[in-house]
């Protein structure tokens, strides 16, 4: 029998604020089977799940309810960018291959922007963009940032940008976008080795603007770039 909902919340808000990422996730998963518009309960198990380091038998119907929340996710920003972002980069196996996480992670989106939801925030933008590179979709990745950069000078959506007009070819766009990106942030770290920019690793341009790059030797992956103090 499911127990009363106000019930099932508060086990849930307990569990997170014990870091009881798999209390947390099933009891997040009962009250979205219970309800999959509730937009409380979805935002808590996407955080729980994203939390996860591994995924054991109580959770079997995780995969199902999240499904189902994906497709009534609404308009509410931070239950869509926290559920696909759970999606999308959690280590539990929430879908058989990466594309199938991926399709679920776009179907967040369709369905948030369906339901009139704006993006706000810079962790909102990231994670759309973030999720259009994943799917392969540079042109929506690439409209996604722009439209960000605009409200937020943001490090990572200078990153997501230069990646997406990487992988559509354009070099005046990707070169403008870099060239920004070292004008405003003394250190911008994993472009020059992104995945989304290996086609332009033994491109001369792309060479020599990371000449003076070097690794910054903190643990990190990718390299800085050293820009004079100000």
């Amino acid at each position: 029998k499911a127990a009363p909902k106000k019930t099932a919340h508060a086990a849930l808000a307990r569990s997170i604020r014990d870091s009881d990422w798999a209390a947390a996730a099933k009891a997040g998963t009962a009250l979205i089977e219970q309800d999959p518009h509730d937009v409380e309960a979805i935002k808590q198990t996407a955080v729980a799940v994203g939390n996860l380091e591994s995924w054991k038998e109580p959770l079997a119907k995780l995969p199902k309810a999240l499904v189902a929340a994906a497709l009534n996710i609404g308009a509410d920003a931070d239950a869509a960018m926290n559920l696909q972002y759970a999606i999308i980069d959690t280590s539990v196996p929430l879908a058989k291959n990466p594309k199938e996480k991926t399709k679920l992670a776009l179907a967040v989106l369709d369905a948030f922007f369906a339901a009139g939801g704006k993006l706000t925030t810079v962790h909102h933008y990231n994670n759309a963009l973030n999720t259009y590179l994943a799917a392969g979709d540079a042109e929506r990745a690439a409209a996604v940032a722009e439209e960000g950069l605009k409200k937020h000078k943001d490090p990572f959506g200078y990153h997501g940008l230069a990646c997406a007009y990487g992988v559509l070819g354009n070099r005046k766009k990707l070169f403008e976008t870099l060239e920004k990106a070292k004008e405003l942030f003394a250190g911008f770290v994993g472009i020059q080795t992104d995945p989304d920019l290996a086609q332009w690793r033994k491109d001369a341009e792309f060479e020599a603007f990371f000449a003076d790059a070097i690794d910054p030797q903190d643990g990190r992956e990718g390299f800085q770039v050293h820009l004079p103090s100000v």
